[in-house]
């Protein structure tokens, strides 16, 4: 459904990607261009990634978004690799770091990743300084989305539209018609 180059397609990840953003307060898109989802490594030793969903909008900020059906508390290490890979795929020996672009990884997890967190909708940033307001960059912002906390919400917002069409696999009729009038 999302990793198809097709104008539908692409409709349904922008819907996607801006239910995400507009819940979190940044800005939405308006385009996206599905992009090569492998990470090939540099050396045998290398790791090679396959993501899910990667695509980079008008303003050339990448996507990567992963669904994930289980995992453990390495969950966050690995979310953190997938999003270094992208970002480093950018640029090659020798191109300047002006390159390099905003990188935001959205990760869809059908398990609790943050029992801590009452939200089902948790992002992170680098932020620092000691009233915690100051960003050291836009280039990192990584979304997890855990779609075990909405088990009795109702449709009340985009995103939680969207989670529980997710989280019944696309099989529910009902939930394609409602997601087709909201995008």
């Amino acid at each position: 459904m999302f990793g198809m180059d097709t104008k539908q397609s692409n409709h349904l990840v922008i819907s996607f990607i801006n239910s995400v953003l507009g819940a979190s307060g940044f800005p939405i898109i308006t385009k996206v261009i599905q992009k090569n989802p492998y990470n090939y490594r540099k050396s045998v030793k290398g790791k090679e990634t396959v993501l899910d969903i990667r695509v980079s909008d008008e303003n050339h900020k990448l996507y990567n978004i992963e669904m994930q059906a289980s995992g453990d508390s390495y969950f966050r290490n690995r979310a953190v690799y997938y999003w270094s890979k992208s970002y480093i795929s950018q640029i090659e020996k020798g191109d300047d770091f002006e390159k390099l672009l905003p990188t935001i990884g959205i990760n869809i997890l059908n398990f609790t990743l943050f029992p801590e967190l009452p939200a089902y909708h948790n992002f992170f940033m680098i932020i620092g300084g000691k009233d915690k307001k100051h960003a050291l960059t836009d280039h990192l912002t990584i979304h997890f989305l855990e779609i075990p906390k909405i088990e009795d919400r109702e449709i009340s917002s985009k995103i939680i539209g969207w989670l529980l069409y997710l989280k019944s696999e696309g099989q529910d009729k009902d939930m394609i018609k409602i997601r087709g009038k909201g995008v």
